[in-house]
């Protein structure tokens, strides 16, 4: 297939997906709705059931400097499980917010052990999928740049599919680098790592 066909064909294919699939993605760390809800909603949790076993132990101690409501004595055990509900259920919704914000955050140690590109000379595609892999630069080790010319058994490996990248002795993409799946694949490398405590 000519490379000029072989380059329209992938390049439309990839404004496919692009359009598709590439939703705008947030910034490693970066705290979503969710995780800030949580986190507000945990807060707000913890500070009632605190107030609450505070104001249980101050009136089991001395009594209260102030009238509360007739429930208040004549329904205690409701309002003890009402003050270890807050607090149990604040504590729940913090530790989920930060767990959800420490799987966005970047490690310091990047998830693969190699990556490499296989290009050709001139190639315009292997330029794109190189500058793709630079955006990733955070995310991925150095990136080992194979010219497959002059390379027979390279040559006959990949032929006219350059680029190719290899990650961790597995092909990924060949023809171009799609941003959303390796951005998935990062992450979900991440996800593994984590699991295993690696």
């Amino acid at each position: 297939m000519p490379s000029r066909v072989r380059k329209m064909l992938y390049t439309s294919r990839e404004a496919k997906e692009n359009s598709v699939l590439n939703t705008p993605t947030k910034g490693p760390g970066h705290q979503t709705e969710g995780t800030a809800g949580f986190a507000v909603a945990g807060t707000f949790l913890l500070i009632v059931g605190a107030c609450l076993v505070f104001l249980l132990l101050a009136d089991a101690a001395d009594g209260l400097p102030i009238r509360m409501p007739g429930s208040w004595y004549t329904d205690r055990p409701i309002w003890v499980i009402l003050a270890c509900g807050s607090v149990a259920g604040g504590v729940a919704l913090l530790y989920k917010s930060d767990g959800r914000a420490s799987a966005n955050r970047v490690t310091s140690e990047v998830p693969f052990g190699s990556v490499i590109l296989y290009t050709r000379g001139s190639c315009p595609l292997c330029d794109e999928a190189k500058s793709v892999l630079k955006r990733f630069s955070g995310d991925l080790p150095e990136i080992e740049e194979t010219v497959i010319d002059g390379n027979p058994e390279l040559i006959q490996r990949f032929g006219e599919c350059v680029p190719v990248v290899e990650i961790d002795g597995k092909v990924r993409f060949r023809g171009s680098v799609n941003e959303y799946l390796l951005q998935r694949l990062i992450n979900g490398r991440r996800r593994q790592q984590k699991q295993t405590g690696r």
